[in-house]
Parts: C-alpha cells; structure tokens; sequence
C-alpha cells in the first residue's frame, strides 16, 4: 500500500468517490478500502496503489479496526473518515494515537441514526412530523409508512396499503424496532450540514426523483433556511459535531414541511452539496482540530471561498422555502449555497432500471454527470443514450 494521507472506509461507492475527489482537488493523497472491489472508487485512478478490501463493520469488528491498524501502519496517514458505518469506528478512536477520526461520541451518532430516537428529538424542538401510530389499529387512513429505526438507502422503508399488509409488517419486526407514520403527498428536500463548535453551514437541494424512496437519482440545490434552522437545532440539541444529512417532505396538501429522518454521516446526495459550492469533506478537514492535512490550495480558495452554492431549474411554489438568493446569503453567512444547481446521478440511475425496468427516468436537463468515471463503459453508454 503506498503512502497516503487519510483513509477512506467503506469508501468504495458513489458517496465515497466524491470525497475521495474533494480531498484530492485540496492535494490529499486517499487510500480507499471497502468491503467489496466494484465500487466506483476503487478504479479510480487516483486510487491506484491505494485499494484495499476491509472486512464488514458491522459482522466483524474486530477484524475491521486490526486492518485499520494495519493501513495506518502501511500508508503513514494522519487522517481516517469513515463513509458508512461511523459509530463503529466511533468506538475505537482512542486506540488510534496520532491520528484524527473526525467524528463525535458513538452515543450522539447512534442516537441520530436511530429514527425512532431522531423523530423523539425533533418532536421535543417542535420539529413538525408526519403522524405517529404505535399498532395498526390506530391507523386511520393508507397508505401509511413503515419504517425500521435502522436502515440505509431506502432498504428499510415500506407502504403498505391497507392493514393486512401493515399487520405482516409488524408481526416480522421487533416490538420497539419500527415507525408507523403518516404517508405525505409531496416530495423530499435534504438537507447536507456540517457543525463544529460554533460554525455551521448546510446545503438544501429537492429531490426530483425518486419520489417515494431510495438513494436520490435527479436533484436540484434549493434555498431553504427554515430547513437548515431545523438541522442545526437537532445537532447542538444532541451535541453532534461533523457531516449529517436530513430528509424532510414537502407536503401538496397543507404545504408545510415535516422531518422524515436524518443521517449522521456523508449522504447519497453529496454531489448537489459540492456542485452547489459547499465543499463539505474538504469544509470537514479545515474545521477539524490537529488533522494533520495541507491547507487548500490558493486558487482552491479562491474559487470557493463563500461556500455559496448555486440553485438550479423550476422555481418552488413554497415562499418558506425557495427565498431570494441573496436573503438567504445574509442568513447563512459565508456559506451559503448557491441555488439551482442540477446533478444526475447516472450509476445510481442505471441501478434503479435494473430494479424497477418498467419506471421511466424523467428527462430532465442536466448541467452536471457526477457519478461517471471513464472505467465505467455501461455508465458512459447510458449518459451517451439520455442525456
């Protein structure tokens, strides 16, 4: 393994890969390990010389940190971020001396990532919410949302759409281990934020599709400072520090916002963030104490120097979210985004077809390909087929 700067765990994938890009653009060296070899970071190549397979956090921990060990060690890096997974690592910062783990206590980041907790936390900062029910027979009206407290991308949110299929749901799951709430027609905003000490900045983008659930394909970087107020109420109530993202939905109906979950690590829509001018794993390593890593070039920040993301096509209807840019400017300071700004994730589309052939990808103009690596043929031939 060559000598490299930080450590990227779990890195393999499409998050991952635009880390890794942000840390080299500032002059980083990045080591990649994964758990499988066909993530798109792993043939990039910049990661050439620095791949390595790692075994499942979550299985085998042991065996997780002892590789860990063992590519600080090999690479001399000062840095290690974890892209999934952070509470495991979380654990075992201290048995890393000379090396920065920028996360917070595994305890706020489990207490984020568990939803049931998470929605018990909004609930109690007057965040509003969907309805909650705690049996089916509470339930009123379907479809509603069953969602397990952990889970990743989608994997763990269904609709059932009367009580038989709600009941079979419940009767699989552990008593405590599920959320039942109301379904919202609408559509999702995501909120990317980053916190340390007393500086925050966060990002905003809609979801343009999927429309119901999963990693996010079409997005569009929006303003929504009442949003962001909300994220950051929930990271210094729970004392938080670092990456987090937050899922809010739009409701059609009352046309109020309500707070769906949050995720207490780099999200799937990582791309809008940075397109937007919101350089988070970049914003990560400046704000992190003894990280050991070169400061950004001159020009790097010259060019990014507000953080201000840009927003993109069609204009929300939704006065309490879409506000003039430069109101939302004064609001946030420094860093705020700029609005506008579309992203498509193409690796990320080519998943969803061979998931759901009979669903048309929406042909919306795009002004960016932010998951496309050369050595991805099939991906090149999907963007050369619908762009």
């Amino acid at each position: 393994m060559r000598k490299s700067d930080v450590i990227l765990v779990e890195a393999g994938g499409n998050v991952g890969y635009h880390v890794m890009r942000s840390l080299r653009r500032r002059g980083l060296s990045v080591a990649v390990c994964d758990v499988r070899p066909d993530g798109i970071a792993f043939h990039s190549r910049f990661t050439r010389g620095r791949r390595c397979l790692i075994a499942p956090p979550i299985k085998h921990e042991g065996a997780y940190i002892a590789t860990l060990h063992s590519l600080v060690e090999q690479t001399g890096a000062s840095v290690i971020i974890p892209i999934f997974h952070p509470e495991v690592l979380a654990r075992h910062k201290d048995e890393f001396p000379g090396v920065t783990i920028p996360l917070a206590d595994s305890e706020v980041i489990e207490l984020l990532d568990d939803k049931k907790r998470a929605c018990s936390l909004a609930a109690a900062l007057d965040i509003p919410q969907p309805g909650m029910y705690m049996s089916p027979s509470e339930v009123k009206s379907y479809p509603v949302v069953f969602k397990r407290v952990k889970g990743q991308g989608g994997d763990s949110v269904y609709f059932p759409a009367n009580e038989k299929a709600l009941s079979n749901l419940v009767a699989k799951s552990r008593q405590g281990s599920y959320l039942i709430m109301d379904f919202i027609e609408g559509y999702d905003v995501c909120v990317d934020a980053i916190r340390a000490g007393d500086f925050f900045a966060a990002s905003a983008y809609r979801v343009h599709f999927p429309s119901s659930k999963g990693v996010s394909i079409l997005r569009e970087s929006i303003s929504a400072p009442v949003l962001e107020n909300y994220a950051r109420e929930m990271m210094e109530a729970s004392g938080y520090e670092g990456i987090c993202g937050f899922d809010f939905r739009f409701s059609a109906k009352d046309e109020k916002f309500y707070f769906l979950e949050c995720n207490p690590r780099f999200s799937g829509g990582l791309p809008s963030a940075i397109a937007s001018g919101l350089d988070l794993p970049s914003l990560l390593l400046d704000h992190t104490p003894s990280a050991g890593a070169p400061a950004p070039r001159a020009a790097r920040t010259a060019s990014a120097g507000a953080h201000a993301p840009r927003v993109g096509f069609g204009h929300l209807a939704s006065a309490d979210v879409h506000t003039s840019h430069d109101d939302h400017m004064a609001s946030a300071g420094a860093h705020a985004p700029r609005v506008g700004v579309v992203t498509k994730s193409y690796r990320a589309a080519r998943l969803w077809c061979r998931k759901f052939p009979s669903s048309p990808l929406p042909s919306l103009p795009v002004d960016r390909y932010d998951d496309l690596p050369i050595t991805d043929l099939p991906a090149l031939l999907f963007t050369l087929l619908h762009r």
